[in-house]
């Protein structure tokens, strides 16, 4: 056994732990891919609403529409942010396992720590998009219920 295989980690090892990252990160991207289908939806809405341009100064209680454009925005950011920790702590936790493999305590300690704190910012990003997510839905339903009714 070489130097070099004595530090391999098994696949088995975190196997599970990137098909859980992928079920998450899937479910973010799927956030983003609406929030953005959302937002470009907005202009084939007013489009259809008032086909001129020009007759876009009448639109009444349009704050609540843009309001809800800009919290769809707000969505993709957070959950870009989410896919950005999520991807992260699996870099830090195949560096704690790597560690764990060489028995170097010290050097263990600190990259679970930084695992542990990158999956907690996931989680945070992740719960913080389906609730801002949520809100540009109503924002939107309202925005456009003043329209209808």
């Amino acid at each position: 056994m070489s130097d070099v295989d004595k530090y391999l980690v098994p696949k088995e090892s975190y196997k599970a732990d990137i098909e859980l990252l992928e079920k998450y990160v899937g479910f973010s991207s799927e956030l983003l891919r609406i929030s953005l289908l959302a937002m470009g939806g907005y202009g084939a809405l007013i489009t259809a609403l008032y086909g001129n341009p020009k007759e876009l100064c009448h639109l009444q209680h349009a704050y609540i529409l843009f309001a809800s454009m800009l919290i769809f925005a707000c969505s993709a950011g957070a959950t870009l942010f989410h896919r950005y920790y999520a991807s992260d702590s699996l870099s830090w936790q195949i560096a704690f396992i790597r560690a764990h493999a060489k028995n170097n305590d010290e050097i263990v300690k600190a990259e679970h720590k930084g695992w542990i704190d990158q999956l907690k910012k996931a989680h945070k990003w992740l719960i913080a998009s389906e609730w801002i997510f949520g809100a540009a839905v109503i924002c939107f339903i309202i925005g456009l219920g003043q329209y209808l009714f």
